[in-house]
């Protein structure tokens, strides 16, 4: 045996060689990463810093996001605001100028009836506006389409509404009405009598059958083995359990609306149905949206507001009726004040404007994009907080998680400096041996 070095003495200098390695691995990670370790263990006592700021910025970016996806269906349903309010306004100005004239034409009748449609039709598409496959005005039914108003063209329209037999609804809660369809198990069957009275027959098991059923609204009877299939205003409400179909509306002394129908008195058969339906389809579920982590803020934008509800109605007001018939607005004028009022409503915020169908719930388009207004500068000034937090976050957690790129360098060279060192040493105590001393 002529060596110096022993297994001991060997296996030593090899585990040396290793952590030295292991060193310049760490340091050659460092600079090309420029984190400080892969692993938060290898971060010591900051890694439990590191992890509370980086739950705090998923935290806070999650909520800037969300915020941002809800600002900007605000913004979508912004724009959706200023479209119906410029279908209104231009709606007001065609009442204030043709419908001025002095007898009405026949000519300047159909002209008012045709943009009273097409603004219907308008305000009915911007009212089922979408924004990242939300409609925005349904309330919390976000995924269903809110308003069906059953607008195909304005003669179909005025078939339905023909002015004279049905009217279209004068009055909030008749105008809304509900999804009814009643059938002879509902109402025992259904007995005609004096010529315009629809009553249930069987009032003992179900004592108000028409209970959703408002004066003003219209109604469809169908299946009728009488002849009287079709669409009736109902006039009064007698009892619970009946309804007057032709006669007067009076809501004051300056304003009645006439109704006339005539119905073959006698009962119905059990096939005979009596419906109603509502062109709203959403609901009034206000929707709440978290702001941060401590605010829940409240949206119950839909599209029964009063706003658009009496816009909608000044429409159907002016555009039934078929021309050249008793129910034509050339034969109404009238019409045109009161629509002219309902409009006004809709925009204004004047609660002294006058009312022509009685007392009107509150509300105009100002209020709403006033609502709106206040939304959108609490979601825009808290995201910009939120993002100015989230990149405050970012600063902290790469000071905590990343290595000096200078001291990261430095300190590559030095491990590859004593690695190349330690090579060297094996190398020399290798090369040694007890011949050479001799």
């Amino acid at each position: 045996m002529d060596r110096i070095s022993t297994y001991a003495s060997h296996s030593r200098m090899l585990s040396a060689v290793f952590a030295q390695q292991a060193k310049l691995d760490e340091a050659n990670w460092q600079v090309a990463s420029g984190k400080r370790a892969p692993t938060y263990q290898g971060l010591a006592a900051d890694s439990g810093r590191l992890l509370r700021l980086e739950t705090s910025r998923i935290t806070f970016d999650r909520l800037a996001r969300s915020n941002e996806a809800n600002l900007r269906r605000l913004d979508i349903g912004e724009k959706a605001l200023t479209a119906i309010d410029g279908s209104m306004r231009g709606f007001r100005e065609v009442l204030m100028t043709v419908g001025g004239s002095s007898p009405l034409k026949a000519e300047q009748a159909q002209e008012i009836q045709l943009a009273a449609f097409r603004a219907m039709t308008d305000v009915q598409a911007f009212l089922n506006t979408q924004a990242d496959g939300r409609f925005l005005f349904s309330g919390s039914r976000a995924a269903t389409r809110p308003v069906d108003l059953g607008l195909s063209d304005l003669a179909a329209f005025q078939n339905r509404y023909d002015g004279i037999q049905t009217l279209y609804p004068p009055t909030r809660d008749s105008h809304l009405g509900a999804d009814l369809t009643l059938t002879s198990a509902d109402t025992g069957g259904l007995i005609i009598s004096g010529g315009n009275t629809i009553a249930a027959a069987n009032t003992a098991a179900v004592p108000s059958p028409f209970a959703q059923i408002a004066v003003g609204a219209t109604i469809t009877l169908a299946g009728s083995s009488l002849g009287n299939s079709g669409s009736y205003t109902v006039v009064a409400k007698p009892s619970p359990h009946e309804l007057v179909v032709s006669g007067t509306l009076s809501f004051s002394a300056e304003v009645s609306l006439d109704v006339q129908a005539t119905l073959a008195d006698g009962p119905e058969s059990a096939a005979a149905t009596l419906s109603m339906s509502r062109w709203y389809k959403g609901d009034e579920q206000a929707h709440q949206h978290r702001v941060d982590d401590q605010r829940l803020e409240t949206f119950d934008l839909n599209a029964v507001d009063p706003a658009f509800e009496k816009a909608l109605r000044a429409f159907g007001l002016i555009a039934q009726g078929v021309p050249g018939s008793q129910g034509d607005l050339a034969h109404h004028p009238e019409r045109i004040g009161w629509a002219i009022d309902l409009i006004n409503q809709a925009l204004e915020r004047a609660p002294s404007l006058p009312a022509p169908f009685g007392s009107e719930r509150l509300g105009n388009l100002d209020d709403v994009r006033r609502e709106l207004g206040f939304q959108q500068s609490l979601l825009h000034e808290t995201r910009s907080r939120q993002d100015e937090f989230v990149a405050t976050l970012e600063i902290k957690i790469a000071e905590t998680e990343n290595a000096d790129p200078n001291e990261a360098s430095a300190r590559l060279l030095s491990a590859n400096a004593a690695l190349e060192a330690a090579y060297k040493a094996i190398s020399l105590v290798r090369q040694l041996s007890l011949v050479k001393f001799l």
